[in-house]
């Protein structure tokens, strides 16, 4: 995907069930970030500037295979950070 690994930002959300009111895990805000050596992995800091260490990678993300954008086909609406998003999409020098 452009050689750029796609990491998410953990969003919690409450959810009501039979024992009561919970919290639930799902996929919050997607940012594109360099890859490590490994060219797998995400460097520590989005393309926007965040710091990646408590977020998650994306779900069927593989940044050495070469898609048509950044950001990996997700189950479900997935919200992309708009900086990132343009960052990801400029040609790299």
């Amino acid at each position: 995907m452009n050689g750029y690994a796609a990491v998410f930002e953990v969003a919690i959300t409450a959810q009501r069930s039979l024992g009561g009111m919970g919290a639930v895990e799902d996929i919050g805000i997607l940012h594109a970030a360099e890859t490590d050596a490994s060219g797998r992995a995400p460097e520590r800091q989005t393309l926007c500037g965040l710091d990646t260490t408590n977020m998650q990678p994306a779900p069927l993300d593989q940044p050495a295979t070469p898609w048509d954008t950044w950001m990996p086909p997700l189950p479900g609406p997935a919200e992309a950070c708009r900086e990132c998003d343009r960052l990801a999409s400029a040609p790299r020098p």
